[in-house]
């Protein structure tokens, strides 16, 4: 979808557009102040990746970066960045933290 990205150079709010066709869209307006000062800015975008370069990327020792295996808030941030970047089906875990161990419960249950 030609989705555009802008800043409003009257509220300094980033804002998406749904223009579908750029020449006849005419002058876009901010949806919070109606100004039409705008910005246009780079959206983020993803590139595909395939399954070997994935594992390579997370093979990789600056992957650790700032993990403390011996917090378990570090380490549950480090296990849900993991499972982001795993993709595909997993169970969804919740992530608990006592004041001594981490745990990790599927589907939401207690261990």
């Amino acid at each position: 979808m030609p989705i555009y990205e802008h800043i409003c150079q009257g509220c300094k709010k980033k804002v998406s557009l749904l223009i579908l066709n750029p020449k006849s869209y005419g002058t876009p307006q901010c949806p919070n102040c109606g100004s039409e000062k705008l910005e246009r800015v780079m959206s983020r975008f993803r590139t595909p990746q395939s399954e070997e370069r994935r594992m390579e990327r997370l093979a990789d020792p600056s992957s650790f970066t700032g993990l403390d295996e011996n917090d378990p808030s570090s380490v549950a941030k480090w296990a849900k960045k993991m499972g982001r970047e795993l993709g595909g089906t997993r169970p969804r875990f919740q992530y608990g933290i006592t004041s001594q161990r981490l745990i990790l419960s599927p589907n939401n249950t207690n261990v």
